[in-house]
C-alpha cells in the first residue's frame, strides 16, 4: 500500500478518536502497571543499556526486589499498545494532511508511526527473550533492542511534533484566481 492509499484510507478523525481514546486507556494502564519500578528507571534502561551486563544488573536488582514479575507482567499490554498508537496517529496525521491540503511531498510523515510501532514490537519481544534468563541478553541483542527503542522514541518526536504543528499552525492563505 502506497503512503498516498494510506493518507486516503486513514483519513476519518473517527478512527483517532477510537484508537486514540483506546491508547490513553493503555498508556494510563502501563503507567501504572510499571510505577513501582519508576518510570525513569524503565526509560533509562531503554535508551541506555548498551551492555549484556547492563541488563543482567538491572534484572538482578528488580528481582531482589521482587519486581521482575511486574516488569515482566507488563509486557502482556505493552504487545498491544503500538496497535493502538499506530492507528490514532496515522489517522490524525492522515487526516491534518488532507483538511491542510499539504501536498503529497508530507505523506512520509505517515510511515513514521509505523516504523516506531514497528520498532516497538521488537524491543517488547527481546524483552521478553531478557526474562528468559541471564543467558539469553546477550550484548548484540541488547544493543538492538536499545537501538529500536531509540528509533520508536526519535519517530514519535517527529510525528508528534508534526500533529502539532499540523494542529495549531494556520494554514497558507490559499490564492484565488
Amino acid at each position: 500500500m502506497t503512503l498516498a492509499r494510506v493518507r486516503s484510507a486513514f483519513n476519518a478523525p473517527w478512527i483517532a478518536l477510537v484508537f486514540g481514546t483506546i491508547y490513553v486507556l493503555s498508556q494510563t494502564a502501563l503507567g501504572l502497571m510499571i510505577a513501582p519500578l519508576g518510570t525513569g528507571a524503565v526509560l533509562r534502561m531503554q535508551c541506555t543499556f548498551f551492555s549484556a551486563g547492563d541488563y543482567v544488573a538491572y534484572f538482578g536488582e528488580l528481582r531482589q526486589r521482587g519486581l521482575l514479575d511486574v516488569y515482566a507482567s507488563h509486557l502482556l499490554l505493552d504487545r498491544l499498545h503500538p496497535i493502538w498508537y499506530v492507528l490514532c496517529a496515522v489517522s490524525w496525521l492522515a487526516t491534518l494532511l488532507e483538511r491542510r491540503e499539504s501536498p503529497a511531498r508530507w505523506n512520509w510523515l505517515l510511515a513514521l508511526p509505523w516504523l516506531a510501532g514497528l520498532s516497538d514490537v521488537i524491543e517488547n519481544e527481546l524483552q521478553s527473550v531478557f526474562l528468559l534468563g541471564d543467558s539469553h541478553i546477550t550484548t548484540p541483542l541488547v544493543v538492538l533492542s536499545t537501538l529500536s527503542s531509540l528509533l520508536k522514541w526519535s519517530c514519535t518526536a517527529v510525528f508528534m511534533t508534526a500533529i502539532v504543528k499540523l494542529t495549531f499552525t494556520r494554514s497558507p492563505e490559499r490564492r484565488v484566481g
